[in-house]
Order: structure tokens, then C-alpha cells, then sequence
């Protein structure tokens, strides 16, 4: 399963996520630079991605339900944090395939991540 990559996560992540095997695509690759949340949202929707971001605006469920999706990543990071997300970000990809990620919201923080949709809350 291909991820997807909001134009706002940070190219670091991008690059370990590629390193360590996984198939990712940017929006800016992708032509979606510049486009609302919707239209990027839609794209990974129909090419069967799942969707990483740091926008919050995608941990609001009553208008992103994981249910409709293939999976929304939310990386809570900033340049102070970042090797610690990436690390929690790490383990959670190798405790939960990507395929699982189906149907799910998943937050990353420096401490912990969550899953919200089918499977539990994980810390």
C-alpha cells in the first residue's frame, strides 16, 4: 500500500519513511501543491493511500471519519521534536502493518501514537 504525503510534512520524514521501505508519494510530486485538504484527501482516497500529515484539522473525525478513508496519519511534530515522532512513528508502522492502517485515524506524538476506527487505542 502506497502512502501519500501532505505537502506540509516534512521531507525528513518522507526520506526515512523511503528508507525504510516503504512507498511514499508527495502531494508535490503529485501536482497537488497548493490544493485544499479535500482535493488531496480525495487523490490518496482514489489511488488506495494512505494519508500523512501534520494538519490537524485531519484528527477532527465529525468531518474526516476514518471509516471513509484508507488510513490519515497525524504526525504531531515540530523541528524540536522531530527525532522522537519519527522514533514513535517507527514503532507504531512495525506493530501495525500499513494494511491495517485501513479505516483508521492514527496520532503520532513524541510520546505515544493512537488509533481511532478499528483497532484500539495504543500507547
Amino acid at each position: 500500500m502506497n502512502i501519500l504525503a501532505d505537502e506540509c510534512v516534512y521531507q525528513l520524514s518522507v526520506n526515512l519513511l523511503r528508507r525504510w521501505g516503504y512507498s511514499i508519494t508527495t502531494a508535490q510530486e503529485v501536482g497537488l501543491a497548493g490544493c485544499p485538504n479535500g482535493e488531496v484527501l480525495r487523490y490518496a482516497q482514489q489511488n488506495q493511500s494512505v494519508f500523512l500529515t501534520q494538519d490537524k484539522d485531519f484528527t477532527d473525525i465529525r468531518i474526516y471519519h476514518p471509516s471513509n478513508y484508507y488510513g490519515i496519519v497525524v504526525l504531531k511534530i515540530t523541528l524540536s521534536n522531530q527525532e522522537d515522532v519519527h522514533h514513535v512513528l517507527r514503532e507504531c508502522l512495525q506493530t501495525l502493518p500499513i494494511e491495517q492502517l485501513h479505516g483508521t485515524l492514527v496520532i503520532i506524538d513524541r510520546k505515544k501514537y493512537r488509533v481511532i476506527g478499528l483497532l484500539e487505542d495504543s500507547e
